[in-house]
């Protein structure tokens, strides 16, 4: 070999050289930029796996909450079940008491007015007790079963009074006569009669 075919030889090992060492600068580039989306992809990789994990809490929550609230609206439901019973009841007590009130009811079978009550609010009554009476200037008579009366009614159209009378006064006393008299509960006033 020449020395010119060793220079040309030279020439083109160091341009073959130089190329080479273009390719590995590349390539080492290459393998860099690689790397680099390797290393972006595992971050994805990682950050899709927490995503996932967040994810599968975040679902297991969801369910858990969903059953949850279901559990809470089948109680509801039995609540509203159980109150509409309770609202049947009522109406149905309501009905009875609404019955009994109109079982009640006192009707007098005579018209006056009421002088005494024998019994209180809440107390327990049964009929039966009777008493009637009636009066005129020249007689008087008078029922009564064995239990006493619950109400006492009057006419109030007339009265009989027993008075002391004097003996020497008693001479002038006569049937359907006139009287007039004072009452201690009225003392301004006269009250006549016969």
């Amino acid at each position: 070999m020449t020395l010119t075919t060793a220079k040309t030889s030279c020439s083109v090992d160091s341009a073959a050289i130089t190329s080479d060492q273009a390719q590995v600068n590349s390539d080492e580039n290459q393998i860099t930029q690689d790397q680099s989306s390797v290393k972006v992809q595992t971050l994805a990789v990682q950050v899709d796996q927490a995503n996932t994990t967040t994810s599968s809490s975040s679902i297991d929550a969801d369910k858990s909450a969903i059953a949850q609230d279901q559990s809470t609206i089948a109680q509801s439901n039995v609540s509203f079940v159980q109150d509409q019973g309770s609202i049947t009841q009522d109406k149905t007590s309501l009905e009875q008491d609404e019955k009994s009130l109109q079982e009640t009811q006192l009707v007098a079978l005579i018209s006056g007015t009421v002088t005494g009550v024998n019994g209180s609010v809440g107390q327990t009554v049964s009929g039966g007790g009777t008493t009637t009476s009636s009066s005129t200037s020249s007689s008087s008579t008078s029922s009564s079963s064995s239990a006493s009366a619950l109400v006492t009614i009057q006419s109030l159209g007339s009265f009989q009074l027993v008075a002391d009378v004097a003996e020497a006064d008693a001479i002038k006393i006569r049937v359907d006569q006139t009287v007039s008299l004072t009452l201690a509960a009225l003392p301004n006033t006269e009250v006549s009669g016969w």
